[in-house]
Formats: structure tokens, C-alpha cells, sequence
């Protein structure tokens, strides 16, 4: 998450609530893992790589020092509709599916062009399973079968056709 914000920037996804009976009542409903890190990069200025962010860079990231960040106020909402908000946010079934024809070959094309893919956060063995250059592991304990290593006695009910695999 550091990395990614670091390099594109904060583009949004932190919601706060204020509390009906309460307007100087806040909360964090949504983003807290982008709040703390945005917080970090604020406090100590490193980059991903070790080197110092300035003020400009951090403000054309959208954390600027001084005017700190957008975030989206949830207004005339309870606390539970807070709290139900913050558990869609984070229920990856509520996000949609991914079209992984679509992202298989959005990988590919950054894959091809030599650009740095784990800037879309998924890791290398993520995006090696599914740009086809590493192959799924088989669960641990799961045997390679085959005609040759089972023994397969059956008869089609239909035809009467009869098949023998071997051990």
C-alpha cells in the first residue's frame, strides 16, 4: 500500500462519519489502512526506496503537508450505517467480480511493455499464475493421477463397453 501510494498518489477511499448528535464526533469508517499509511508518509517523508519526498512532490501526490487530504464526509448517518458502510467498503464480494479476460490481458500488455506490474498490488507469484509463467501448485499431499496409477474398472450402461485402466 506504501509503494502504490507513494507512486500514484492518493486517489481516494477514505470516508469519515460525524456523528448526527455530535458534529465535532469523527470517524475513520473507511480507509484506516490508507489513513495510517498516508500518516507515515506525512510524518517521516520516505519514499518506498529510502529517499526524502518535498513538499511539492507529497502536495502533486494529494498529501500535501499543509492542506492535508480529501477524504468523503458521511453526514445524517448512525453509527450503525457507519459501521455497515465500513463492512461493504471492505467486503471484497460487494467490489464486483474481476473480468479476468480483461485483467489477464491488461497484465499482459504492462508485461510486455516492461512495466513494474506489482504497482497494481498483486505480487510476483500472483502475476506469474496468471500471466501463465508459473504454474499452480498442487495442494500439499495431492498425488498426480492417471490411467496408468488408477485402477478404473467400468462398463457403459449403454453400450456395454468396457474400460480397464491399470495400476
Amino acid at each position: 500500500m506504501r509503494r502504490i501510494l507513494g507512486y500514484f498518489g492518493y486517489t481516494g477511499g477514505i470516508s469519515v462519519w460525524v456523528d448526527p448528535d455530535d458534529e465535532t464526533r469523527e470517524e475513520v469508517v473507511a480507509g484506516n489502512q490508507r489513513t495510517g499509511v498516508i500518516g507515515e508518509i506525512l510524518t517521516d517523508r520516505l519514499r518506498d526506496d529510502g529517499t526524502e519526498f518535498d513538499d511539492a512532490e507529497l502536495a502533486a501526490l494529494g498529501m500535501d503537508p499543509a492542506e492535508g487530504i480529501d477524504v468523503a464526509v458521511m453526514r445524517g448517518y448512525t453509527k450503525e450505517d457507519a459501521v455497515a458502510y465500513c463492512i461493504a467498503h471492505n467486503n471484497p464480494e460487494a467490489q464486483g467480480q474481476w473480468d479476468f479476460a480483461q485483467l489477464t490481458g491488461n497484465l499482459s500488455t504492462l508485461d510486455a511493455e516492461g512495466y513494474d506490474a506489482t504497482l497494481t498490488a498483486f505480487d510476483e507469484a500472483q502475476l506469474g499464475k496468471m500471466l501463465g509463467s508459473v504454474p499452480p501448485a498442487a495442494p500439499a499431499g495431492f498425488e498426480t493421477l492417471n490411467e496408468q496409477t488408477v485402477a478404473v474398472e467400468h462398463q457403459c450402461p449403454k453400450c456395454g463397453f468396457e474400460f480397464s485402466g491399470k495400476k
